[in-house]
This record gives structure tokens, sequence and C-alpha cells, in this order.
């Protein structure tokens, strides 16, 4: 059993434009709340070390920065989990599980247990960061992911600079737990919305509903999925998959170059922004006297270029693959978004040394 034909209904990628871009906006939108909930808390250090009597800066730190070990766990087990309950029912789950723990976030009674709360918080959080580009090459064909991408990408961009500006100003306001009341109120929100929107994309999964569907009411138990019968397709039990899905990103971390390097280059450029997250509230409170609500304002500057680079990329990236492709005989490698990564790489040594 396939799709009926190219424009069937059901294909994710003949959803209507509209439907596409609700479907996206929501995705994008919980994309920007879990980043956002990762650097939220960085200028309310000072007042969560003072509630709970913490003189360690490394605990203070690390209660910012385990939100990103959570988003390392979650990755590898909500990715293969989409894969065998598909995109939408695991992409919900992991929201709601998100909600929950950044309620026990703002409740903690101890540095440790919202350290924990964090964690698991991060675990929920990573369902949009590692489903929401399965879900876009799902419903946009290779020529239309730029501009899908750019949208979503923003989330990414902008929630850990936000973050700062406005979880300085509520920590000194009304208290470091307001930070995660605000986060839990938009994200059982966008969570909401997406519950009542959200629909499977992931097309194995689709098509083997459809099968079992089609056993059921013509009689025919030797009707196969398309997309798994081929031999070598992925391995076909729950338990399999998941494994599988757990054990290829690391194959493919290790020996496929373009992935290993590609991931070295993300980390390092992660590693480098938590670095400031960590490090710029303290400074500039010690150093430059600020006060933690003013901290904040420290980073509009990455977010300023952040937001840059996302024009300039949602402008120029379709266009450049369209051109390289045309030169290659028509034939479209993903490699070829990567060109403008020479450019924008060049500049980070260049602005860390400024």
């Amino acid at each position: 059993m396939g799709w009926d034909s190219q424009d069937d209904p059901t294909n994710p990628r003949n959803f209507s434009n509209k439907r596409k871009w609700t479907l996206l906006s929501l995705i994008s939108a919980i994309t920007f709340v879990s980043p956002l909930t990762s650097s939220i808390l960085a200028p309310g250090i000072p007042f969560v070390n003072k509630d709970f009597g913490n003189h360690s800066q490394l605990l203070g730190s690390f209660a910012v920065s385990v939100y990103i070990l959570g988003f390392a766990v979650g990755s590898l087990l909500l990715s293969p989990l989409s894969e065998i309950y598909g995109r939408c029912i695991v992409m919900n789950s992991a929201n709601t599980f998100f909600c929950c723990f950044t309620l026990g976030c703002a409740l903690a009674p101890s540095l440790g247990e919202l350290i924990a709360m964090r964690f698991f918080a991060g675990i929920g959080g990573s369902a949009c960061l590692t489903i929401a580009t399965g879900v876009i090459a799902d419903m946009f064909v290779p020529e239309q992911r730029g501009k899908a991408v750019a949208l979503y990408s923003m989330g990414i961009l902008f929630g850990p600079i936000l973050g700062p500006i406005c979880g300085g100003f509520i920590a000194q306001e009304v208290g470091w737990r307001w930070d995660m009341w605000v986060v839990l109120i938009v994200g059982c929100l966008f969570t909401g919305g997406l519950i009542v929107f959200n629909k499977e994309t992931y097309h194995p999964v689709l098509l083997n509903r459809k099968t079992l569907r089609l056993r059921k009411e013509l009689g025919l138990p030797e009707l196969q999925n398309i997309m798994t019968y081929e031999k070598g397709a992925a391995p076909s039990s729950p338990f399999k998959i998941l494994k599988h899905g757990i054990v290829r990103p690391l194959k493919l971390l290790t020996t496929s170059p373009i992935i290993l390097f590609c991931s070295l280059y993300m980390s390092f450029l992660f590693g480098l922004l938590y670095l400031l997250f960590t490090t710029i509230t303290s400074v500039f409170v010690q150093t430059y006297r600020w006060s933690p609500a003013f901290t904040g304002l420290a980073y509009l500057g990455v977010g300023g270029g952040s937001f840059i680079g996302v024009i300039f990329i949602a402008r120029t990236s379709d266009a450049t693959i369209l051109r390289l492709a045309k030169k290659n005989k028509g034939i479209y490698e993903p490699e070829m978004r990567l060109p403008l990564c020479v450019f924008f790489g060049a500049l980070v040594p260049i602005a860390f040394f400024m």
C-alpha cells in the first residue's frame, strides 16, 4: 500500500498551504518557548542562590545549563519514538511533559530539586527541536524548505536571547519563580494549540495506519506498507526501531565525516552561547555594577546578529541551492546549503576577539 496518487490529500506534502504554515507556526512557537526556558533563569541565578543559600557558582551555572543536558538525552529517545508512534503523539506528549516539569521548577523547594526539574523539562522541551525538522521534511519538498527552516530557526535563535532579557526584569521585580510561571503559561497555551491543530505527518506511520485499516476492511492480511516492505528497511518491531533509532545517529556521528564536523561545529557554537549565558550576569553585575534586570539587555547584540543572519539565510538559501543544483546537472545535494557557513563561521572568532 502506498499513496493513492501524487495528489493524494492524505499525503502531508499535499496539505493546503494554510494547514502547513499553521502547523509550522505552532511548532515554531513552542520551539521558541523551549530554548527561551533554557536561558530565562540566567539573570535570576543571584536570586536563586540567595533563596537556597547557595554559595557555589558552579551549581548556580549548572541550574541553567542542565536544561541543555536534558535536550541531549531527550533527542536520543524522542526522535526514534516518533518513527514508531508518529510525530504528532510524541510531540504532544513531550510538550505536556515539558509543561509539567516547568511547573515543578516554579515550585521547587531546593536547588537540587530545581536542577532535577530543569533536566526533565529539558527532555520534554527537546521534542520540538528534534522532531520539527522531520515535520518540515514531511510537508515540504527540498526547494521549499529554506523559508520553512528559517521560520522554525527563529525560535531556536531568539528564544535563548530573549530569555535573559525578559528573565532579568521578571526576577528582579516579582521573583525568579515567576520566570518559570511565565514560561508555564505560554508553554501551556502553545501546547494546547498543538494538541488541537497538530496532524500526523510521518509518511511510514500514515501508510501503516492505512494498511492496517484496509487489511481489516478488505480482509486482505497480505497487504504491506510499501515504505517498510522493501528489503533492507528499518526493523519493524517497536523495540528494534527504538534501538535502531538510538544507534543510528551514533553510527552516523562516527562514520560520516560531514555529520561529525557539522555536529562539532554546532556543539562548539552552542557551547560558546551558553558560556555567555552563564557568565554575563556575574560579569555585568559584579564588574560593571548593572542591576540583574538590565543585565539581560547585554544579550541584545547576539539577538540583533541572529535576526540579521536569519533574514539573510531566508532570502538566499533556496536561491543558492537552485543555482548550485543547476550547475550540478539539476541534481540537488544537501551539502549545497553549507557554503554560507564558511562566511558566517569566520565571523564567530572575529566577533569574540572584538
